[in-house]
């Protein structure tokens, strides 16, 4: 699979509260770069009704889920690629939106999305922070990210 850079603007994603209905499920669903180093289109970009669920793009590779809470609970946004899963190169999302800046605690990676590298400010500016798998814990100050099946991700932390 080709290199694919990616931008994406996070679906709309409530906090929960104690006492709150509970938080919608909402994905989001990226299409291949049309050329090394262009951003990528957000092919669709959905939540569930209350106490629905949404259904998974038949097509389209699990990426990695977000999730407001420390250890994966809250709101959530499932992101998908549609070219498949990651490779060396991966996926970077140069900002997650204004529903996600500074909110992701915790996420999952899947299909080979093992390195990560999260950044402070958007377009992998700022503190940089490298992780392996996925990541239970982390200080909500996330704004771009990074994910690949090889060290390439930590390398945009030098």
């Amino acid at each position: 699979m080709a290199t694919a850079i990616v931008a994406a603007m996070a679906a709309t994603a409530s906090a929960t509260t104690s006492g709150a209905a509970p938080a919608p499920e909402c994905q989001i669903v990226l299409g291949p770069a049309p050329e090394p180093g262009k951003a990528s289109p957000v092919l669709s970009r959905n939540c569930a009704a209350q106490g629905e669920r949404l259904v998974a793009p038949a097509a389209d590779t699990l990426l990695m889920v977000w999730y407001e809470s420390f250890n994966y609970g809250g709101a959530s946004t499932k992101v998908y690629g549609s070219g498949g899963p990651c490779d060396t190169g991966g996926y970077g999302i140069a900002y997650v939106g204004d529903d996600w800046n500074d909110r992701i605690s915790s996420y999952k990676v899947f299909n080979n999305c093992n390195y990560s590298a999260t950044f402070q400010h958007a377009n992998w500016g700022g503190l940089c922070f490298e992780a392996y798998g996925t990541l239970p814990q982390r200080a909500p100050i996330t704004s771009s990210l990074w994910i690949s099946s090889g060290s390439f991700a930590w390398d945009l932390c030098d």
